[in-house]
């Protein structure tokens, strides 16, 4: 390998080169330095390309007690969908996906949150686009939102939950 480096007429090898010397070097390679020699070689951008984007936003949820003692919850959100190359383009593509919609007592996050705070969570499908969804529970919920514990990238993660009025 020094001998390609001296033809290439260069002092010294390139960077994924003497990693690779140095790993072959231990006696037995620690998992760290097997690490580093693979990011040497195959560096990763921080966004792949063809990476997905959402942006999932709950922008109210309205409470009204039924005739029976239940309660009617109407949600409205906001669901987009993108992919991101490694450039920081952005390309806008449909969204035809199940996502979590939450009920809570509580708001989710929280130190005392306890999954007994949760009385609604389903996967509902969404399409791109605002749309508003109807659900009937026995208790009235104080928080409501979309992708509640945060399992998509989202862009602002912050706006997925609203109190209910």
């Amino acid at each position: 390998m020094i001998a390609l480096a001296r033809r290439r007429k260069t002092q010294a090898p390139p960077a994924s080169l003497r990693a690779r010397q140095d790993l072959r070097r231990s006696p037995r390679p620690l998992f760290r330095e097997a690490f580093l020699y693979l990011r040497v070689v195959n560096p990763r951008p921080a966004v792949k390309r063809g990476d997905k984007l959402y942006d999932l936003k709950a922008d109210g949820a309205k409470v009204l007690r039924l005739s029976n003692g239940r309660y009617e919850t109407t949600l409205i959100v906001e669901a987009k969908k993108a992919y991101a190359d490694g450039q920081g383009r952005e390309r806008a593509a449909p969204l035809r996906k199940p996502i979590n919609v939450g009920l809570f007592t509580e708001q989710p996050g929280d130190g005392a949150f306890h999954r007994s705070k949760v009385f609604y969570l389903e996967r509902r499908p969404f399409s791109s686009g605002r749309q508003e969804i109807r659900i009937v529970t026995r208790e009235r919920p104080v928080h409501a939102g979309i992708d509640p514990y945060n399992t998509f990238i989202d862009r602002n993660s912050d706006d997925n939950l609203v109190e209910t009025t």
